[in-house]
């Protein structure tokens, strides 16, 4: 009986924010002589990371998307203990179980917590949470290119006005709502913008950002369209981070005050998520406005929903940092509003932003304090067909770079033909004009030279190899291209192709270069791609 190949493990490794992603099945997680092992398996092939404490980056942020799989409770200690944090989401986004600990334990302040929905702390803390969102999401509109959006901002501007004078937690949810309404209304317009391979084949409605309440129904949840598929991964991301920010700063994720208490629902960390949303939008609206998708990038349910397929969600998942940074400041001052409202005499650290400790160095530090940075977005991808680009900068990819080329360069051939054309109706023959005869005089010469210096050089080849060997691949090559390559005008070009004409032999090396560029794929390299 024959060995069976045992297949390699492909590396697994955290993004430079700390975040790794896994999505697949088998996902397996176990300490193994002090370090952790992570495994998953991905179209067939077996991944693997083994991790120590010390490694860097180091290990913040462990998300695991899918199902099927195990993890030791030793395992999730690791994890703690270097200070990272377990998510785990099913396949359509929802938050199935997370880690987390208590940064401080202040019973007071959670009693004063659960009673902010009856008290004057509570209301400031919902205007400022409330507010914190509706003028975010205000400047996100001012900022996305919307022609029409004079009635939204109006709605806006008044929203705003109205959390000042608000007396109830009811009056300021209607306030937000109405804000809401004309936030969605005013984006609903935007396109959504995919590669021209796909053009034909994605929905109709994925190419616009599309009204935010779903078409199944009826709520915001089980998005039918990419943008708010887009929309609801990564506010359960940043749910997700306002859960740890709530814990961090010694609230109860699930007492809220503009939330209302439910099952199973962390509603004060949906409460912090309003001060965190416009960061969300304004990422999503930055990256549809510079982003060119692909079809892969989503997946149409049985049923109609949209979702995002692992890939995106992978690169999607590292801007988990992004959004603990715009979680902490919020949780921090909800904290400190209700804490004022206690009879206790409390003090709420600030282990989340620091803030103490950077006030406490005011006096002896050289330069400005930190700013954190984050990358604009998701890796750039090509603004034609969506493929993710590994040079920065670059706009386009090797294909369709080219593409683009030989389009460009066949409108300037139509476009110089019908001026030639018109011209000589008029009766004016652009070649007899004595500075196009002097262009032409003076390259002629310039050939001349060249040609005579090559041939002093090498041996002038059997005009025989030519038409044997680089002729015939010239066929499927346009004489534009030819002409780029060799420098020859275009109707020589298309006499050489024609085989009209045999070029000088120091031009014979750059046509059998373009040919082995433009060389047709043979069936076999076909199959393999």
């Amino acid at each position: 009986m024959q060995n069976k190949a045992i297949p390699a493990f492909l590396p697994l490794s955290p993004s430079k924010a700390g975040v790794l992603y896994l999505v697949g099945y088998g996902t397996s997680l176990r300490v193994d002589a002090g370090m952790l092992v992570v495994r998953s398996v991905v179209q067939g092939r077996i991944r693997e990371g083994r991790f120590a404490k010390v490694d860097r980056p180091q290990l913040r942020r462990l998300v695991v998307q899918g199902k099927g799989g195990w993890a030791t409770l030793e395992a999730l200690s690791w994890v703690r203990g270097i200070g990272g944090e377990f998510l785990f989401l099913a396949l359509n986004g929802d938050v199935i179980a997370t880690s987390g600990h208590r940064g401080v334990d202040l019973p007071a302040l959670r009693r004063a917590q659960a009673l902010a929905s009856t008290t004057l702390a509570g209301l400031e803390a919902a205007r400022y949470l409330i507010g914190e969102k509706i003028t975010g999401q205000r400047g996100v509109i001012e900022t996305s290119g919307v022609p029409p959006a004079e009635q939204a901002m109006y709605a806006m501007e008044g929203a705003i006005t109205g959390i000042a004078g608000a007396t109830s937690l009811d009056q300021l949810r209607g306030i937000e709502s109405q804000a809401a309404a004309a936030f969605w209304s005013a984006l609903a317009p935007l396109p959504v913008r995919f590669g021209r391979p796909d053009e034909g084949r994605t929905p109709k409605h994925w190419r616009t950002i599309g009204p935010r309440a779903s078409a199944i129904t009826g709520h915001p949840r089980t998005a039918t369209t990419a943008a708010h598929a887009l929309w609801n991964y990564l506010y359960r991301l940043a749910e997700f981070e306002a859960t740890l920010a709530c814990l961090g700063a010694g609230l109860d994720p699930g007492v809220g005050i503009v939330h209302t208490d439910q099952p199973s629902r962390d509603s004060m960390a949906l409460d912090l998520m309003e001060a965190v949303r416009p960061a969300v939008d304004a990422f999503v609206v930055r990256m549809l406005a510079d982003r060119v998708f692909r079809k892969r990038d989503f997946v149409e349910l049985p049923n109609g929903a949209a979702r995002l397929t692992p890939a995106l969600a992978r690169m999607l998942a590292e801007t988990l940092p992004r959004w603990r940074h715009a979680a902490a400041p919020a949780a921090e001052r909800v904290a400190k509003m209700l804490a004022a409202s206690s009879r206790s005499r409390l003090r709420v650290p600030t282990k989340l932003t620091q803030d103490a400790r950077s006030w406490g160095r005011e006096g002896i530090r050289r330069g400005p304090r930190r700013v954190l940075k984050f990358r604009r977005g998701l890796p750039p991808a090509c603004r034609s067909c969506g493929l993710i680009l590994e040079v920065p900068g670059r706009a386009l990819c090797d294909e369709c770079l080219s593409e683009t080329r030989r389009t460009n360069a066949e409108a300037s051939l139509k476009a110089g033909r019908a001026t030639m054309t018109a011209m000589r109706a008029k009766g004016v023959d652009p070649r007899a004009r004595p500075e196009a005869r002097r262009k032409v005089g003076e390259a002629n010469v310039r050939r001349q030279r060249e040609a005579k210096a090559w041939d002093r050089e090498n041996e002038r080849p059997d005009p025989k190899v030519f038409r044997r060997e680089i002729l015939p691949a010239l066929q499927h090559i346009p004489t534009s291209q030819l002409a780029l390559a060799t420098g020859l005008s275009l109707p020589h070009c298309a006499a050489i192709r024609r085989g009209l004409r045999v070029p000088h032999p120091r031009h014979w090396e750059a046509l059998r270069e373009i040919t082995s560029k433009n060389q047709p794929a043979s069936s076999s390299d076909r199959s393999r791609s």
